[in-house]
């Protein structure tokens, strides 16, 4: 893709913070458990506990913000993940699709006509280990998901726009 003209769009703040916020819920356990058991050795621990927390949920933030997100350019669509791309020329993208993805449910994007998955080496290993990974990159393969990352509203956003320019066919109703 050409670099010039090509336009990064990453995950939307709200999906985000919705994201960070069920990440925040689950790490809170442990800070509770330790305050409701009343163990001394444990509250006196808790700070440290909860700075390292946080910290590794700045880092997950972080992460997620800065490497997941879709480039669109004259000569098609790449949506970059972690551990995994997809990329797509225009004419490759078949429709606008509902799809159910696991751990994300009914996910609206971009269905393709051909595979444009690269899978990162380690994360192929992962899926050999584990029955979920499996199937996730199997779901990935033609499907750009545009609705994870950009809310349900996604056609209406600058995302939508760019893509409605480059590929006016996918949002026509047969």
């Amino acid at each position: 893709m050409d670099t010039e003209s090509t336009r990064k769009f990453h995950i939307h703040p709200k999906v985000l913070i919705t994201r960070m916020a069920l990440i925040v819920l689950m790490m809170a356990v442990v800070p509770v458990l330790v305050l409701v058991t009343g163990d001394r050795v444990g509250k006196s621990i808790l700070s440290v506990v909860l700075i390292i927390e946080a910290s590794i949920l700045v880092f997950v933030f972080w992460l997620m913000y800065s490497y997941i997100y879709v480039a669109v350019s004259p000569e098609g669509i790449r949506y970059r993940s972690l551990g995994y791309t997809i990329t797509s020329s225009w004419e490759n993208i078949a429709a606008i699709q509902e799809r159910w993805m696991t751990n994300e449910g009914n996910v609206e994007g971009l269905a393709l006509r051909g595979e444009g998955t690269q899978v990162n080496p380690m994360l192929r290993v992962g899926g050999y280990i584990s029955r979920d990974s499996r199937a996730a990159l199997k779901e990935a393969r033609d499907f750009i998901p545009l609705s994870t990352l950009f809310t349900s509203e996604w056609r209406g956003t600058e995302i939508g726009a760019e893509i409605r320019k480059y590929a006016p066919q996918v949002f026509e109703t047969p």
